[in-house]
């Protein structure tokens, strides 16, 4: 290398007619350079660092490309969880109360010998363990850190214990009283950015006062799925389209639609799971073509919309499966999807359907059609008398 500079130094002074101590000065100023390089192929990657792709790694920044498409889909609202967005000067109100939550848990806790302290010290030995969880390198220092997953937490699980009845809540607080408060808190909690693990929340769950009464306190998670059963609208049976296949009932509203942007985001990045949601929608997708599509669903009950137009319904699963990666062997509906190709593919099928679709679709259309029936039957028969007796007149 260093006769690689000598030559280049050389050159340099025959060309340009340069002194040897130019010369020299080039020589180090490569060296610096060279050196520079070389250091560069020894840092670590920071937005995506080495154990993302671990199972461990399990809380990920949404690609870019995805979120061109639904900007506001995947970041928080009104609270954020976890060191992707931290701080942010819209998330400040909910951020205060954090605060206020975790006084009410210290002042049950502290009346058991449970202070601030006993949190940090149960999170303080996982430190590392939890950084790992995040796609990116987390800069910040360690009580920064602690700080923020004790704080975060405690919110979490204060949440999950006074919706499901565990703590008796203020009945004039403004996070439960003002309308629609908590379920714009739902949905951030639900968004693969805002996250932090949910070995964390075990932590300080079995740190708290609950953790004594175990005999008659759910488990975290029993509490976690009460808590979010709230959001959801179950439905009460399957419904049928055509009897050809049978579909689950989907309420489609602001909710939902983010918790399934959420999760295909989740299993775009995250490769130790199952492609279920994805490949559910890119099912849906396919059904949906177009606005017609979205209300013979809505017709048939099987899409229940609350997201507004046919129009919108469409856009949603139309853009939804953009720019997503989508093996169709993996899929739990793969089998669904051949046999739908199958029985398509036979035209005899696909026209008996249509037909049934324009005829007997509703009573007044198979009225309409038995009318039309009945009258060119009529006309037959009055076809075929006329002719009878052109051809066989009868007898005089």
């Amino acid at each position: 290398m260093e006769t690689e500079l000598r030559l280049i130094g050389d050159q340099s002074q025959e060309n340009a007619g340069t002194s040897d101590d130019h010369v020299t000065s080039i020589m180090e100023a490569d060296r610096q350079w060279l050196k520079s390089v070389e250091k560069k192929t020894k840092l670590l990657p920071k937005l995506l660092n080495n154990s993302a792709g671990k199972s461990s790694c399990c809380i990920f920044r949404v690609p870019h490309s995805l979120v061109e498409i639904n900007k506001k889909a995947y970041h928080p609202h009104i609270v954020s969880i976890g060191p992707y967005h931290h701080g942010k000067v819209h998330l400040k109100m909910i951020e205060e109360h954090k605060w206020r939550f975790l006084g009410g848990v210290l002042a049950r806790t502290q009346q058991h010998g449970i202070g601030i302290n006993d949190f940090f010290k149960a999170i303080a030995p996982i430190e590392e363990k939890i950084r790992d969880c995040y796609s990116e390198t987390i800069e910040c220092s360690r009580q920064e850190f602690l700080e923020m997953m004790v704080l975060d937490g405690c919110f979490i699980i204060e949440l999950f214990c006074i919706v499901g009845g565990i703590v008796q809540g203020d009945i004039d607080d403004p996070i439960f009283k003002m309308t629609r408060m908590i379920f714009f808190i739902m949905r951030d909690l639900l968004k693969l950015e805002n996250q932090i693990p949910f070995f964390v929340l075990e932590t300080l769950f079995e740190t708290s006062i609950l953790s004594s009464r175990k005999q008659n306190v759910s488990s975290l998670t029993v509490l976690a799925l009460k808590f979010f059963d709230h959001a959801v609208q179950r439905p009460p049976e399957v419904l049928r389209s055509n009897g050809v296949l049978e579909i689950p009932l989907l309420t489609v509203d602001d909710f939902t639609t983010s918790v399934i942007l959420n999760c295909v985001a989740f299993e775009q990045c995250y490769a130790h799971c199952s492609n279920h949601i994805t490949s559910y929608v890119t099912f849906m997708g396919c059904l949906i073509n177009a606005p017609s599509d979205a209300g013979f669903l809505c017709e048939y009950k099987i899409v229940e919309n609350y997201f507004g137009a046919d129009e919108e319904i469409a856009s949603f699963f139309n853009n939804v499966g953009k720019d997503v990666t989508f093996d169709i062997q993996r899929s739990y509906l793969s089998k669904v999807f051949e046999d739908v190709n199958e029985h398509y593919s036979n035209n005899w099928h696909v026209r008996w359907a249509e037909f049934k679709h324009a005829y007997f679709d509703t009573p007044w259309s198979f009225i309409s059609a038995l009318a039309a029936f009945v009258l060119l039957v009529l006309t037959m028969i009055q076809a075929f008398f006329a002719f009878y007796g052109y051809f066989r007149p009868p007898k005089q």
